[in-house]
């Protein structure tokens, strides 16, 4: 789960599309399972299989488009890499 800050510029285009790119960090509060399945296979094989997942920094980046309807409501698609 990502906790983020992001920054945004944006570039009017028109009074009802806005293009906009943004940028950022974050904290990602990061968890994982193995599949049981998985580990008694290798289990079976002879492999004692652990997986550990920290925590961790990171950062984002990425660029949206909003379209107004009308003055107070937009439809809203964006494309952010985290």
């Amino acid at each position: 789960m990502p906790i983020q800050l992001s920054i945004q510029a944006r570039f009017p285009f028109t009074d009802r599309f806005i293009p906009y790119v943004l940028g950022g960090g974050g904290y990602y509060l990061n968890s994982f399972v193995l599949d049981e399945e998985i580990t008694y296979a290798w289990d079976i094989l002879g492999f004692d299989v652990e997986e550990k997942i920290e925590n961790s920094f990171g950062y984002h980046f990425g660029a949206g488009l909003d379209f107004f309807i009308t003055g107070n409501i937009a439809i809203n698609a964006d494309f952010k890499y985290c």
